[in-house]
Order: C-alpha cells, then structure tokens, then sequence
C-alpha cells in the first residue's frame, strides 16, 4: 500500500507464509515494512522505515530502523544511500551503511 499527498509518502507492506515440512513443526514467518517520506526538493526525498521479520524459529527476529536519502540528479539517474540502525536481532550490532545504489 503507497499513498502520496503534496511533498509526503507513506508506504506499507507485509508478507507472511505457512511452512509445512515433512519433518518438524508448521512454521509461520511474517514480516512488515511501514515508510515515511518527505520531498525535500523535487529531486530528493528522505526516507525513515521500520523493518520487522518474524521467523518463527527459523532463524533470528529482526528489527530494523532505516534513514534513507534518494537524489535524482537526472532524468535517467538515481542515487540510493540508506543507513540502517538495528533495533534486536539479525546478528547486527552496530549502525551500518547497508547500500549505495546508482541506477540509469
């Protein structure tokens, strides 16, 4: 689900499964974005998200907060910068700049 007004976005999504193994017990992994974004000039946007994965006992809880720039210098062109801050979980312990993306 997106929804945009003037210079504001949000956006959210989820996804969940069932797991049916031929050994073991039924597990149910489901996880959740929401994003709140501003355009700052018509070219870039700040973005923050919350990001949640529960596995279910497949692997570790995760839950993420994650700063994001997006700066279109052209047309053609698009440049990512996100920095993700973890909250528990994923086996992250400290703040990291998880991408840089150049896109045309």
């Amino acid at each position: 689900m997106r929804l945009q007004q003037g210079r504001w976005m949000v956006s959210a999504e989820a996804i969940a499964a069932t797991l049916v193994f031929t050994a073991g017990p039924e597990r149910n992994p489901m996880g959740w974005q929401a994003t709140a974004g501003y355009m700052i000039t018509p070219k870039s946007q700040g973005l923050l998200r919350w990001d949640a994965l529960e596995t279910d006992g497949l692997a570790v809880d995760v839950n993420r907060l994650i700063a994001g720039y997006n700066l279109w210098p052209t047309k053609a062109t698009e440049l990512q910068v996100n920095y993700l801050v973890p909250v528990n979980g994923g086996g992250i312990k400290q703040h990291q700049l998880v991408n840089l993306q150049v896109s045309f």
